[in-house]
């Protein structure tokens, strides 16, 4: 893990805790969201936990480890409505820029494996 999500550590190893962060991207995207502004969407934790196949209480304890890193702000009964900060924005780009440029290399990587012949010495 790169040095630059080191203090997110525990929001990427946490199940689903990738997924349950895409699918708040993608409503405050959908919702109009400025990435420069926060962004209040009604997004209860029932529902997060429902499609990510997790307990509200895990949703719960995502967004209380994303509430500390300045990400997100939950609020209403039940964790009804998640305001999304610049930083989370700004941590979501990043940790999809990073995914993609791992995937890339692997492919790279997997295509010179398969255009070198086999070293096979005698």
């Amino acid at each position: 893990m790169s040095n630059m999500f080191r203090p997110y550590r525990s929001i990427l190893e946490r199940t689903s805790g990738v997924e349950i962060l895409r699918m708040l991207w993608i409503a405050a995207i959908d919702n109009g969201a400025d990435i420069n502004q926060p962004k209040l969407l009604i997004f209860p934790y029932s529902r997060l936990a429902e499609e990510a196949g997790v307990s509200r209480a895990h949703v719960r304890r995502l967004i209380l480890d994303c509430e500390k890193l300045g990400l997100l702000e939950s609020s209403g009964v039940g964790g009804r409505e998640i305001t999304v900060f610049p930083a989370f924005y700004d941590f979501f780009q990043n940790l999809v820029a990073a995914r993609f440029a791992q995937v890339s290399r692997a492919g790279y990587l997997a295509q010179d494996a398969m255009s070198s012949p086999p070293n096979i010495s005698s």
